[in-house]
């Protein structure tokens, strides 16, 4: 295991990896302390209740800790010269797009080995996302990046899509409560295809019919084997059809909230597309004949109801 030298010191990634959570994890409350290379902060008391992993040379686990950008450039360093970390969880840090630069640069080492990637719920934007895209372009170890709930719009998705066209290693993307609209849904579609990404979490979205169009076009032709769509309200019926008929054609298993960075044992569930689009509508589940049905009936219904009242107030004239 080589040594990773930081302020003129060397030590071993384990030893690095320990120094630096305990410095952003194990403080008092309202303690505000000065540390190697870290700024100085003050610490949520609420934060500190949370539950710690235990750190290993493998991995790195920095929930929920507001980070600044000076600690940012502690851990990219740590990512730089690390050979043996392979899994990063910076969730609920509100990093935003200057954090999430600083860290992406680090990606780019040739000595990154990191394959797991979590910045959900960092306040990322599309110039957060083009920034990370950038070294995700160079970088050829990253296999399973989570995105969700964050501020990714369709011109950072755009670009991001177009960045990556050379990266064929990630696999596993989460974009879950974004703001892609259909544009961005096209966008990734054709990555699907292309890059051969095969789980794609778009859940809670503002994804329509025109993008469901082009995801179910993405099924049909590539070996996708989960797309969760739930809570994309503006998806039509016709449009969930088409999809749950591109699934049919694949005969392929759809596999509901399952976040990319759990160890899990795939329970692969045979239903209907409706299930994985939004669970909450059962109304969806009917066929659409039914309500053509329901229609002419509520239809013929007030007819003859305005008929007989007409009729009633002609009579009562005379």
């Amino acid at each position: 295991m080589s040594d990773i030298s930081i302020d003129g010191m060397s030590k071993s990634p384990l030893e690095t990896i320990v120094e630096v959570c305990s410095v952003l994890s194990t403080m008092p409350f309202e303690t505000t302390i000065e540390s190697q290379g870290l700024e100085e902060f003050k610490v949520n008391p609420n934060l500190c209740k949370l539950p710690i992993k235990k750190q290993t040379d493998t991995i790195l686990d920095l929930r929920c800790r507001y980070i600044t950008p000076k600690q940012c450039e502690e851990i990219a360093t740590l990512i730089k010269n690390s050979t043996t970390l392979t899994s990063i969880d910076l969730s609920a840090n509100h990093l935003g797009d200057v954090g999430i630069a600083i860290i992406a640069q680090a990606l780019e080492s040739p000595t990154c080995r990191v394959t797991v990637l979590n910045l959900s719920d960092n306040l990322i934007g599309d110039v957060g996302v083009v920034a990370l895209a950038t070294s995700l372009a160079v970088n050829k170890s990253v296999t399973a990046l989570d995105l969700g709930d964050n501020t990714i719009e369709d011109c950072g998705i755009i670009e991001f899509t177009k960045l990556l066209a050379t990266n064929l290693t990630i696999r596993s993307i989460n974009l879950n409560n974004n703001i892609i609209r259909d544009i961005g849904a096209a966008h990734i579609a054709n990555a699907i295809v292309t890059r051969n990404w095969i789980n794609v979490y778009l859940d809670d979205n503002c994804i329509g019919d025109s993008g469901g169009y082009q995801l179910a076009w993405a099924i049909r032709f590539s070996d996708i084997e989960n797309l969760s769509l739930c809570f994309n309200h503006f998806i039509g019926l016709v449009a969930r059809d088409t999809i749950n008929e591109s699934w049919k054609s694949r005969r392929a298993k759809i596999i509901r909230d399952i976040p990319i960075n759990a160890s899990y044992k795939a329970h692969e569930i045979q239903t209907d597309l409706y299930d994985s689009i939004n669970v909450h509508c059962p109304i969806a589940k009917k066929s659409w004949r039914w309500f053509i049905f329901a229609g002419i009936v509520a239809t013929i219904a007030l007819a003859s109801v305005k008929v007989v009242t007409t009729f009633r107030s002609r009579q009562n004239r005379k």
